[in-house]
C-alpha cells in the first residue's frame, strides 16, 4: 500500500486551501499505513502537521490524533499513548463515526490492557465490538474481539480464549490481515500451552512463522517466536527456545517495541534459570524490572521479579521471599492469572524444601480446578510429591496424581514431541517417584 500511496502523495502537499478536502482522506490513509511499518519516519511528521494544520473535519483530527497514539506505543512511551487515546476519544464529535470510535475504542483497551488494568480494558474492548457491529466492520470486530481474548487469557479462562481468539482468526485470515493473524495465534497458542496441548500449538505457529517473518513489520513475527519459544521450554527444549531467541535478538531494533523487547528478555530470563544458569539472570532481570516499571507495564515487571526472586533464593533468601511476596500480592490486585502462576511455579520450584506446594499455589487453585492448565497442575503434583519425600512422608499417591496429569499431556502430543517430554526432568521424576514408591508398598 504504502509504495502505491508514495507515488500519489508527494504533489499532494500544498498551501492551498482547495486541495485540502479532496487530499485529507488519502493522507490520513497514509498516515495509517506508515504507522503499520514505520512510525518514526520523519514523512510520518508532515502527513500529520499538514492534517492539523489543513483539515477543518473533527473526524480527521481525531484519526490523525489516533496515529500520534500509535507513534507514542511504538516508542514505549505507553501513558502518552493511553493520554492521546483518551483525547482522541474525548474529541470525537456525536453522533461518533462507528469505525473510527471502534478503532480508537479497541486501543484504549489495548492501553489499559498493558497497563495491567484488565477490567477496564475488558470494558473498553466490548464497545470497541459494540461500535464495529454498529460500522458494520467484521475486521474492526475482530481486532477488539482479539483483545477480549486477551483479557479471558488473563483472567485465566483458556477455553473461552482460545474460542474467541479463533473468531477473531478466522476474520483475519480471510481479510489477511497479518498485524490481527499474529496477535490471534500467539494468544491462542498462549491458551493451549497451558493446557498441555503443545504439539497443536507449535503446528500453526510453525505454519505461520514463514508468512509473517516476511511481513513488513517485525512485531508480528516477533510475537510467533516468543509464543514458539514458550512450548519448546514447556517440552523441556531449551535449546531449540535458545534458537528462537537468537532469532529474536536478530529482529528485535533498540528503541522500538518496548514491551516485545521485555518479553523477549524474560523468555531469555526464564531458560537460563531452567537451565541452572540463575547468575547470568541476574545481568537481565534488575534491568527488566526497572525499564517495565518506569514504562507502567506492571504485569512484566512482577513477571520479571518473580524470576528475579527464583534467581536469588539460594543467594539471598530473605530478599528472594519479599520479591516473591511483593510480585504475588501485586500480580493478585492486577488479576493476571498466567503472570500469577509463572510466581507460584517459580516459588515452589526453589522454596519446595521450606514451604508447602498447596500454600503456595492456594492462591490460583480455584483456577486450576475449574480450568485445564495442565502446566500449573504438574509443576504442582511434582513440586508436592518432593516435598512429602524431603521431609520424610509417604508420596506414592502425590506421584501417582503427577503421573496421571502427565500421562494425560502425554497423549496430546505428536510423537516427536512425546519422545521430547520423555527426556523432560517431569519424566524422570515421576518415573523414579512412582518405582520408589511401589518399592515402599511392597
Amino acid at each position: 500500500a504504502l509504495e502505491v500511496l508514495n507515488l500519489v502523495i508527494q504533489p499532494l502537499f500544498s498551501d492551498d486551501p482547495k486541495l485540502a478536502s479532496p487530499s485529507e482522506n488519502l493522507f490520513l490513509l497514509y498516515a495509517r499505513a506508515l504507522a503499520q511499518v514505520n512510525p518514526t519516519e520523519p514523512q510520518m511528521q508532515r502527513v500529520l502537521s499538514w492534517l492539523e494544520k489543513n483539515s477543518k473535519n473533527p473526524n480527521i483530527q481525531t484519526g490523525a490524533m489516533a496515529v500520534r497514539a500509535r507513534i507514542q506505543r511504538w516508542l514505549g512511551h505507553y501513558p502518552n499513548y493511553r493520554k492521546l487515546l483518551a483525547d482522541a476519544w474525548k474529541g470525537q464529535v456525536e453522533p461518533r463515526e462507528p469505525k473510527l470510535a471502534s478503532d480508537i475504542a479497541r486501543q484504549l483497551g489495548d492501553s489499559h490492557s498493558m497497563a495491567g488494568e484488565i477490567e477496564v480494558a475488558k470494558k473498553w474492548y466490548e464497545r470497541g465490538r459494540e461500535l464495529a457491529e454498529r460500522g458494520d466492520s467484521d475486521l474492526l470486530w475482530a481486532q477488539s474481539e482479539v483483545g477480549r481474548a486477551g483479557i479471558l487469557y488473563a483472567s485465566g479462562q483458556l477455553q473461552e480464549a482460545e474460542f474467541s481468539a479463533t473468531r477473531a482468526l478466522e476474520i483475519f485470515d480471510g481479510s489477511e490481515h497479518l498485524s490481527g493473524m499474529s496477535l490471534a495465534i500467539a494468544t491462542w497458542a498462549n491458551a493451549l500451552r497451558q493446557q498441555g496441548r503443545l504439539s497443536q500449538a507449535l503446528e500453526v505457529l510453525a505454519a505461520a512463522a514463514p508468512m509473517l517473518r516476511a511481513s513488513e513489520s517485525p512485531s508480528f513475527y516477533l510475537r510467533i517466536l516468543i509464543a514458539m519459544a514458550r512450548c519448546e521450554m514447556a517440552l523441556g527444549r531449551l535449546g531449540r527456545a535458545q534458537e528462537c531467541l537468537d532469532e529474536l535478538d536478530a529482529m528485535v531494533r533498540p528503541g522500538e517495541h518496548l514491551h516485545l523487547r521485555l518479553h523477549v528478555a524474560l523468555v531469555r530470563s526464564a531458560v537460563l534459570l531452567l537451565s541452572g544458569q540463575g547468575r547470568r539472570s541476574l545481568n537481565i532481570l534488575p534491568e527488566v524490572v526497572q525499564k517495565a516499571t518506569g514504562a507502567g507495564l506492571f504485569i512484566e515487571a512482577e513477571v520479571g521479579r518473580a524470576y528475579l526472586a527464583e534467581a536469588l533464593w539460594n543467594r539471598q533468601r530473605e530478599k528472594a521471599i519479599q520479591y516473591f511476596r511483593q510480585s504475588r500480592e501485586r500480580l493478585i490486585e492486577i488479576g493476571h492469572v498466567p503472570a500469577l502462576l509463572e510466581n507460584c511455579i517459580g516459588h515452589a520450584r526453589v522454596g519446595g524444601m521450606d514451604v508447602r506446594p498447596d500454600q503456595v499455589f492456594s492462591v490460583v487453585k480455584e483456577v486450576l480446578s475449574q480450568q485445564p492448565a495442565e502446566l500449573a497442575r504438574m509443576e504442582w503434583a511434582v513440586a508436592d510429591a518432593l516435598y512429602m519425600e524431603r521431609h520424610g512422608r509417604t508420596a506414592g499417591v502425590s506421584w501417582t496424581n503427577a503421573k496421571t496429569i502427565l500421562d494425560h499431556i502425554t497423549k496430546q502430543l505428536n510423537e516427536i514431541d512425546r519422545a521430547s517430554l520423555q527426556l523432560h526432568p517431569w519424566s524422570r521424576l515421576v518415573r523414579e517417584g512412582v518405582v520408589a514408591a511401589q518399592t515402599v508398598s511392597q
